[in-house]
């Protein structure tokens, strides 16, 4: 026991005259303060939390390409460079020592993480990063190529029949606003002119219910239809609906600005067929709803039936060709067959086969 007149016990020291620290002591590992904390005059300016951590956020991210850069860093400097206390700059070499990026597994091996020589760091307050870890840096846009997704957006969100205008127009509001897309930077398209009846075509869509066409095709024929919107479609500068006609009995495809007029019914869809279901090409079938049904007859006759439209098959005798129609209804191909009466075979399936048969006896 120590005496009351004995005198303090010394410190152990080091070869060097400072004072020999366990390296991997509590005290070695505080951040000691710049200034005595009872001298500090505090702020009544209020604290936002959420603030200080992205600021901080900010400078751990910072910092590791500085320290990488610079090689041996004395702590004060990387404090004046960085515009922070000594103490912040202290804290935050610690917290870079335990950070880094997981593994595949989702857990950290000794090389997932930054290391600094900690001799160094604590004896000397020199930073001196080991162990680096690869901070990839995410893909950002500039604002030509931001400002080009916008007008994108813009031009999609004013073509008729899209339902979903709102997400779209949200979209590129937030895309603008994040990727701060100024009007110099602003790219404008011009939407293609709009044929005068596409609105009462699209308000039959979003009604889901029929409309009466007189339609006029390319050779100046005049028809009248019943058909059930289904897609809008832009194609070059064009317009064109697809949906189902009562008239023909399947898919059809119509030039907007060929439809003379247009009559709303009360009428709704009784097609099975999805907007989904039809392909990326205006002439494309449905994936369902529809039948493929294989047929044969003289090479020369194969002209006949251009408007399902026919797709060549191998197979078939000498002077014949065998081909693949789509049809919506089995009884129409019925009626193409007997306009025809002997020269088509149905060759399958059964079904169009019996369908057919059974038409012909009517």
């Amino acid at each position: 026991m120590a005496k009351k007149n004995d005198p303090p016990a010394e410190s152990p020291m080091n070869e060097t005259g400072a004072e020999d620290v366990d390296l991997f002591s509590d005290k070695a590992f505080q951040a000691a303060p710049d200034v005595d904390e009872s001298s500090i005059r505090r702020s009544r300016r209020p604290v936002n939390p959420a603030k200080e951590a992205a600021d901080r956020v900010r400078l751990l991210l910072s910092i590791p390409p500085y320290l990488i850069s610079k090689g041996e860093v004395p702590l004060s400097r990387l404090a004046r460079d960085f515009n922070i206390s000594v103490s912040t700059a202290d804290a935050l070499i610690r917290t870079l020592a335990v950070s880094g990026l997981p593994g595949s597994d989702g857990s950290y091996m000794p090389y997932d993480l930054f290391d600094i020589d900690w001799d160094l760091f604590l004896k000397e307050r020199v930073v001196f990063v080991t162990n680096e870890v690869e901070l990839r840096r995410a893909p950002r846009l500039t604002s030509r190529e931001a400002a080009t997704l916008v007008a994108g957006l813009q031009y999609i969100e004013n073509i008729p029949g899209i339902t979903d205008r709102r997400a779209i127009k949200a979209l590129r509001e937030k895309l603008a606003k994040g990727a701060n897309v100024s009007s110099a930077n602003a790219i404008h398209i011009e939407p293609p002119p709009t044929p005068p009846l596409i609105e009462e075509v699209r308000k039959a869509l979003d009604a889901k219910t029929q409309l009466e066409i007189v339609y006029q095709n390319a050779d100046q024929k005049r028809t009248t239809r019943s058909i059930e919107p289904l897609r809008i479609d832009l194609v070059a500068s064009s317009w064109y609906v697809r949906g189902y006609c009562h008239t023909r009995e399947g898919i059809m495809t119509f030039r907007i600005d060929r439809i003379i007029s247009a009559t709303h019914t009360r009428r709704k869809h009784t097609t099975r067929v999805l907007a989904e279901e039809l392909g990326d090409e205006l002439f494309d079938p449905p994936t369902s709803g529809l039948h493929t049904v294989v047929l044969e007859m003289p090479s020369n006759s194969v002209r006949s039936i251009t408007e399902f439209p026919p797709q060549q098959l191998a197979g078939a005798p000498a002077g014949f060709a065998r081909v693949s129609v789509t049809i919506g209804s089995l009884r129409s191909l019925a009626r193409v067959v007997a306009s025809l009466p002997g020269t088509i075979r149905v060759v399958s399936p059964p079904e169009a086969t019996r369908t057919v048969t059974a038409w012909a006896k009517e």
